[in-house]
């Protein structure tokens, strides 16, 4: 049997080993006198040798697991004659059980390999910040079973933990590179870098028009063990992800619309402003009036205490609300505002008993809420990219010889 070169020698014994039921390693080799390239390699069965239970290691060593080893004769020696590599010896006999059941034989040391296009795959997964356990979720629903994966989730968490190494290595001129390609794109993009005694990156800051509020939900789509390429290619991600959102709500807000609770001007001021979202969560707040009553403290300082001595959403305890007339400016304890960007219920509930209710003031309506407007130039329509419209029909066909198998 001849092979064109050492590599394909090297695959073609490891699927017959995969076949039989053992794994492979390589054991002696030899380079030519001639011209110092490799010329001979021997295949061995990875039960080959014995083990040495007598030897005590100089330093002490994690207690790992050993491999049995049965002196085991099995091995393929190949020849380097001309330009093609010739099988010179093959001994098929294993002095050992070989492994017959397919569902543990992805576990032999050789055969714990994933797929060249499912490595694109799982790049794909590990891109949007899926979890090793997920991603074999995924690919188990591809296979039909979790048996029928040839690899186990700890082999996707060292591929993956090996992807996040080699972008470490290229990180930050990458990160830059990116950084630039945005300010061509988006005019409010603004970032800077510092450098340390070494010329290594220190400190980096970026902002652009929507990096206000982030920081709660960005900790859900990303790890403190990954790039900082990877971080901003997450941030982005949501960004896209809230762009959507919006596109969405602002459909909603052209197409559909919604009743007004009460009879405030505001009310209905806010529905034309708000996006519908975001009116709801305003119209939720305002019908939580009726549940409060107020009293006046002293000038500008009121007190909103519940009527039925409970309030959804805020309890028990009544509330200080202190207004500046002149200003239209008003604080809560509460803090709702300067948490969610929404004027809290005690608050309206002042504004109404003191007849503020005409209009709200333009401080108190925060532009990241409201329905934004029309685009100038529509965008083309966008078809999915080559290299994702190849993993979709594997995806499929896999499933499907899942199915038939």
């Amino acid at each position: 049997m001849k092979f064109d070169s050492l590599d394909e020698a090297r695959i073609h014994y490891n699927k017959y080993a995969k076949h039989i039921g053992f794994s492979v390693r390589c054991s002696s080799s030899r380079k030519s006198v001639l011209d110092h390239e490799r010329d001979k390699q021997v295949f061995i069965c990875n039960k080959a040798d014995k083990n040495d239970e007598n030897k005590v290691p100089v330093v002490k060593l994690r207690n790992r697991l050993i491999t049995k080893r049965y002196e085991c004769k099995a091995k393929m020696r190949v020849k380097r004659i001309g330009d093609r590599w010739e099988v010179t010896q093959f001994v098929e006999e294993h002095t050992h059980e070989v492994t017959n059941k397919f569902a543990l034989k992805k576990y032999l040391r050789s055969h714990k390999n994933i797929p060249k296009e499912e490595m694109h795959f799982i790049d794909l997964l590990h891109g949007v910040n899926l979890s090793a356990g997920r991603i074999m979720e995924i690919m188990t629903e591809l296979y039909g079973s979790r048996a029928n994966v040839p690899y186990d989730t700890k082999k996707i968490s060292n591929y993956t933990a090996k992807h996040n190494e080699k972008l470490r290595h290229i990180d930050i001129p990458e990160l830059l590179e990116y950084f630039e390609e945005l300010k061509k794109e988006d005019p409010n993009f603004f970032y800077r870098y510092k450098l340390d005694k070494d010329s290594r990156v220190e400190n980096l800051f970026w902002v652009d028009a929507r990096s206000e509020g982030f920081n709660a939900v960005l900790k859900k789509y990303t790890t403190p063990h990954g790039s900082l390429l990877h971080f901003f290619e997450q941030y982005m991600k949501l960004q896209e992800k809230i762009d959507c959102t919006e596109d969405h709500n602002e459909f909603e807000g052209d197409d559909k619309t919604l009743r007004v609770w009460g009879d405030f001007p505001m009310e209905e001021q806010m529905l034309k402003t708000y996006t519908i979202p975001i009116f709801r969560k305003f119209q939720e707040e305002l019908r939580k009036i009726t549940s409060y009553n107020v009293m006046l403290l002293h000038d500008g300082t009121y007190e909103v205490s519940p009527i039925t001595g409970y309030c959804f959403g805020y309890g028990r305890r009544s509330y200080i609300v202190t207004a500046d007339l002149p200003q239209q400016i008003y604080n809560c304890q509460c803090c709702k505002f300067n948490r969610d960007g929404i004027l809290c219920c005690h608050v309206m509930k002042v504004m109404s008993a003191i007849g503020a209710v005409l209009e709200m003031p333009q401080h108190y309506i925060l532009p990241r809420w409201c329905i934004p407007p029309p685009d100038v130039v529509p965008p083309e329509p966008v078809a999915i990219p080559e290299p994702s419209q190849k993993l979709l029909p594997y995806g499929n066909l896999t499933n499907y010889f899942a199915t038939v198998i």
